[in-house]
This record gives C-alpha cells, sequence and structure tokens, in this order.
C-alpha cells in the first residue's frame, strides 16, 4: 500500500495553522521515531531546484506524528547569506528522520507530499 499524497493549503505570510503530519510505512502503519534524534522538513521550491529544509517537532514518537510551525522568516528571511523564502505555488514537500546510528529515512518513500500557497486577499503579494 502506497503512501497518499497528502496536501497543506497556507496562505502567503500566515504561521497558522501548524502543519501536523502522521508519518507513515509503506504498509500504511504509523512510523515509530522512538530512538530518532530529528525529522527535518524539505520544501523544494516550485519551479525551481532550491530546497529549503527546517527542523520539525516530534509530538508523539510512538505514533509518528510531528510539526511544523511556520515562522515569519520562513517568508522574508535574514541572514548571511539570504536563505530562500517560500512563495506562491504548489511546492513538493518530505520528512527525513535521522536515527541515533545516523541511518536516514525519507517519508512518503514513494511519493511527496505537497505545500499549497495561496494569496491573502488582504496582503498585497509581490512576487
Amino acid at each position: 500500500m502506497s503512501s497518499p499524497v497528502n496536501t497543506f493549503h497556507l496562505k502567503y505570510r500566515d504561521t497558522r495553522p501548524i502543519m501536523r503530519v502522521r508519518l507513515r510505512n509503506p504498509d500504511g502503519s504509523a512510523h515509530d521515531l522512538t530512538g530518532a534524534l530529528a525529522v527535518t522538513l524539505h520544501i523544494k521550491l516550485a519551479g525551481t531546484s532550491t530546497v529549503i529544509s527546517r527542523t520539525m517537532t516530534m509530538d508523539n514518537a510512538t505514533q509518528g506524528i510531528v510539526s511544523y510551525a511556520w515562522l515569519l522568516t520562513d517568508w522574508a528571511p535574514t541572514g548571511d547569506p539570504l536563505p530562500a523564502a517560500l512563495a506562491l505555488g504548489v511546492h513538493d514537500m518530505e520528512y527525513e528522520v535521522t536515527a541515533n546510528n545516523n541511518a536516514r529515512g525519507t517519508f512518503p518513500n514513494a511519493t511527496h507530499d505537497r505545500l499549497s500557497i495561496i494569496g491573502d486577499l488582504g496582503q498585497m503579494v509581490t512576487t
């Protein structure tokens, strides 16, 4: 059984809702994160080769539930060098789990989830 593609919808420049995901094994069961060191969200920006990565929170290890709380800096990042910012469009996403023996697993393993970012009518969108 392959994992279905999940699409998370977000309005441009919003920091809510928090994205919560249950990582699933190929058979559909929840992936147990007990002992995992980290889960990283990777987002490939639509129409580019740019991938941005963010550290996720493990909310329930045995049920494979992780989350990411969007930050204002995701929309207008600062720093040197300047990291990529989220933009309007439908972007591919995946979640990489790092275990204590440095083994890595990526979810979903047969496809990518999607992040759909649409314009916010109450804000000027200049991208």
